[in-house]
This record gives structure tokens, sequence and C-alpha cells, in this order.
């Protein structure tokens, strides 16, 4: 397997962790495991990196509460090992949502 495909198949483990984990604060995102699990976690964050991109009210406000921003799809776009997936473009808005959305 080459290096990015090893690492898109460790994404989309990391998404489907998040949609096994996310129970445990109260969520459950039934439009985001639609879109895991029809396209794939690396194409369902892309879209959801879109800049014009609506959010669902009150996640980002929910997980921060609860310390819990590692369910996030930006958490891991974030992450250095997945660089290689996204553009500088949509690490930079993943960083400002952590920073910044509610």
């Amino acid at each position: 397997m080459f290096d990015l495909e090893r690492l898109e198949a460790d994404f989309n483990k990391d998404m489907f962790g998040i949609l096994q984990r996310e129970g445990g604060v109260g969520i459950y995102s039934a439009r985001f495991r639609q879109m895991v699990e029809a396209k794939g976690g690396l194409q369902a964050a892309h879209e959801l990196l879109h800049p014009d991109r609506q959010l669902p009210k009150d996640t980002f406000t929910t997980l921060r509460k609860t310390g819990r921003l590692d369910l996030t799809v930006e958490h891991y776009v974030v992450q250095e090992k997945y660089a290689p997936l996204f553009s500088p473009r949509e690490r930079e808005i993943a960083k400002w949502r952590l920073a910044h959305e509610n």
C-alpha cells in the first residue's frame, strides 16, 4: 500500500472512531455518519472544510465545554501526520474552527 493510501485509511479509521466515541458526550452526528459511510472520511472532511460550509449549531460549543475537541474532524486535520491529505487552506480553516468556532 502506498503511503498516501495508508494515511487515508488511517484517517478514515479515525473518522469512524469519532462516531464510536461521540455518544459519550451526548452527541449523535447522523449527517456526518452518512457522509463518512457513503464517501469515506477523507471526502467527508474535504466537504466539511469548505469555507462556506455551515456547521451544526452548538456542536463545537458542546465539545469545547466538555473538553472533547478530539471528537472533531478539525482535530485530526491539523495533525502533522495528516498534513499531506489536506490543502494549506483546509488546515487553516480547521485551526481557526478549533480556536474560535462555537
